[in-house]
């Protein structure tokens, strides 16, 4: 089976394509990263700790959820 050439049309498409998939990309990378904050916010909360304190550590994070924002926009 040979090769073809790509023409103008399909390699934008290509390139559209390949744009969108560096996106999912990042947002599955911070979506797994602002999980991984929410559960320890959680198992914080079930050992006791002040719900302030946990509060507080979470919107630390907050700049991951613009991130994801910005992305879902993107898309």
């Amino acid at each position: 089976m040979t090769r073809t050439r790509l023409s103008l049309l399909d390699q934008d498409y290509k390139a559209v394509l390949e744009r969108e998939e560096k996106i999912l990309a990042e947002v599955v990378h911070l979506v797994l990263k602002y999980r991984h904050i929410v559960s320890l916010g959680l198992r914080h909360l079930r050992t006791g700790a002040e719900p302030g304190g946990v509060r507080a550590s979470v919107e630390r994070w907050a700049t991951v959820r613009r991130g994801l924002k910005r992305l879902a926009r993107e898309l």
